[in-house]
């Protein structure tokens, strides 16, 4: 009877042991929350950076090392290397690394198999095909083929016909041709072909900012249509197909399940994000993000975010961009973008 009793006095505490030790536990109530850093965020011109100052060291230390009569530069390996006053005359296939101590033009058909690194203007000529290119400033003309990447610290400026691999990065402008492909495009200000005169006016005004407490978080949900002209004082979201109609005006954000149209010269204060396809015709404004699981198609004189403010327009697939897109910050996709005169939605 002892042994029936002490054993069921065991059982007892073994089902009461959590329950005490819970109790001593701090209240998750009383926890502070995890701070997160929102400015932690990847630089684009991550690589470029890392490179040019590779390259600024290893420079640097040449005068003192045997390696620079040998042609040889230290960078993460021992790399073969030619200043550009010493190329060859006529020279079309460049199979070394090229350092240029001011600036580089090239005004012929030439391909570069290794890095071009300028410390001043690069201008690559018609048809120029090379690996990667780091300057201060740098002008690609019509046709001209990057495998790799291209980074212009201070501006970068592309002809008809580009193609700029998998990254194209400057801290300043980037205007870039028609016809260009590109996977990833990152500048303060990207533009794409001529922008209009109405345009060019509108980007001048100071007063065309809008601040992120000023983006309507209360929700409408489920719509299908936004009508001309109309004002939603709300973010939208829903999970049909949504139109939002010519100079209608959402003050909040938009995510929709599937498609999502916006006519001609509509406003969007916030973000865009959507499963499907995004379409924007000519003229919208949209001051945030946006993000597609399929592709975004961009057409003539949309403005996509604002000035000294990065945002990003990302698709899982396809970016199109239509001549006088302007973004401001990055644009990228993973099937590869393209840059036309016009736009030709689905």
């Amino acid at each position: 009877m002892i042994i029936y009793v002490i054993l069921v006095i065991i059982f007892l505490l073994m089902i009461a042991f959590p329950f005490v030790l819970s109790s001593f536990a701090p209240n998750s109530k009383e926890k502070e929350t995890m701070v997160v850093a929102s400015d932690n965020k990847k630089d684009p011109r991550y690589f470029a950076k890392s490179f040019r100052q590779l390259m600024e060291k290893a420079l640097a230390d040449i005068d003192n090392k045997e390696n620079s009569e040998k042609g040889i530069l230290i960078l993460s390996k021992a790399e073969d290397f030619v200043f550009s006053e010493d190329l060859e005359e006529g020279y079309t296939n460049v199979k070394k690394l090229v350092v240029a101590r001011e600036s580089f033009c090239v005004n012929h058909k030439a391909t570069f198999q290794k890095e071009i690194f300028a410390m001043d203007l690069a201008v690559m000529g018609e048809n120029c095909k090379l690996r990667a290119v780091e300057a201060q400033k740098l002008e690609l003309k019509d046709n001209c083929k990057v495998l790799r990447w291209a980074d212009g610290v201070s501006m970068i400026s592309t002809g008809n016909g580009c193609d700029l691999g998998k990254s194209a990065t400057t801290e300043g402008n980037l205007k870039i041709g028609i016809n260009c492909t590109f996977n990833k495009l990152y500048a303060s200000r990207i533009v794409v072909g001529k922008i209009s005169e109405k345009l060019s006016e509108e980007e001048n005004k100071l007063e065309d900012s809008i601040e992120y407490s000023s983006i309507r978080n209360n929700i409408q949900r489920n719509i299908k249509t936004v009508d001309d002209k109309a004002t939603v004082d709300a973010t939208i979201i829903t999970k049909h197909k949504l139109y939002v109609g010519e100079n209608a005006i959402v003050k909040g954000h938009i995510k929709s399940n599937k498609k999502i149209v916006l006519k001609r010269g509509s406003v969007v204060y916030g973000n865009v994000f959507s499963e499907g396809d995004i379409e924007i015709e000519a003229g919208c404004r949209i001051y945030g993000d946006v993000f597609s699981q399929m592709s975004v198609f961009i057409s003539n004189d949309s403005v996509i975010g604002q000035k000294d403010k990065v945002k990003s327009v990302v698709a899982r697939q396809s970016l199109v961009l239509a001549e006088g897109v302007v973004i401001y910050g990055f644009a990228g996709c993973e099937y590869g973008g393209k840059t036309t005169y016009r736009v030709t939605f689905k």
